[in-house]
């Protein structure tokens, strides 16, 4: 059952102009501000790099940022190789287990890693 409203309750929710409701066709004046101002950076990015006569500058970033990426490559097999094992390593514990409560599992498992 709904509580009735009084007349005067009513009128103040009635008045109230609720904060989320969008304006600006479908978008908040916050959301449009940012909107307009991340496309005139793309646009002011797109202005200053896509006009460059130095072809030069233009190789040694698209070189730099394939080390970039090399390096990351690198970086990322340890921590792929690491985290597969620990998953290894959680589910031979759970094999060996037991049935345990769900509530247990984790304390067994944070008892196993040490943390």
């Amino acid at each position: 059952m709904q509580a009735s409203v009084g007349p005067a309750r009513r009128r103040r929710l009635l008045r109230r102009r609720r904060v989320d409701v969008p304006l600006l066709g479908g978008l908040r004046p916050p959301a449009a501000v940012l909107l307009l101002l991340s496309v005139s950076v793309s646009l002011l990015a797109r202005c200053a790099v896509g006009k460059s006569e130095d072809q030069a500058v233009s190789g040694a970033i698209v070189d730099s940022q394939g080390d970039i990426a090399v390096d990351s490559a690198r970086s990322l097999g340890p921590c792929l190789k690491q985290s597969s094992a620990d998953l290894h390593d959680t589910v031979s514990l759970l094999e060996r287990g037991g049935r345990q409560s769900p509530d247990a599992v984790p304390a067994s498992l944070a008892s196993a890693f040490g943390k």
